[in-house]
């Protein structure tokens, strides 16, 4: 299987960022992966196992939780931490993209301690 680029997966979230926030079918997703040459179904996969992993880590080991802004996070704002993080950090950047990506979020938006 062919790895799909940080540019292509970036370029698939716009995509589906600017469109109506309705979750996608399993008959969009089938046709998607059934289409060996569109990189929607590599790009939605990938994405979801770097979030069950991540939903994992955070449910579990996390030291702190993630607690984003009650409007939620815009994907460019997004972006933007987690590229501040990976310069503030290059001696990290071998590690898991997921986690690095979690870890810029979580300490970008930690939960108010009680």
């Amino acid at each position: 299987m062919r790895r799909v680029g940080p540019a292509v997966v970036a370029s698939f979230i716009a995509l589906c960022a600017a469109t109506d926030a309705i979750a996608l079918s399993g008959a969009e997703l089938n046709k998607f992966c059934m289409e060996k040459a569109d990189i929607s179904c590599p790009a939605y996969i990938r994405g979801f196992l770097d979030g069950m992993l991540i939903g994992r880590y955070l449910g579990k080991e996390a030291p702190t939780k993630y607690c984003p802004p009650k409007e939620g996070v815009a994907l460019e704002q997004g972006r933007l931490v987690i590229e501040r993080y990976f310069k503030s950090h290059p001696d990290k950047l071998q590690s898991d993209a997921g986690f690095l990506a979690a870890t810029a979020l979580i300490e970008t938006y930690p939960c108010a301690s009680h």
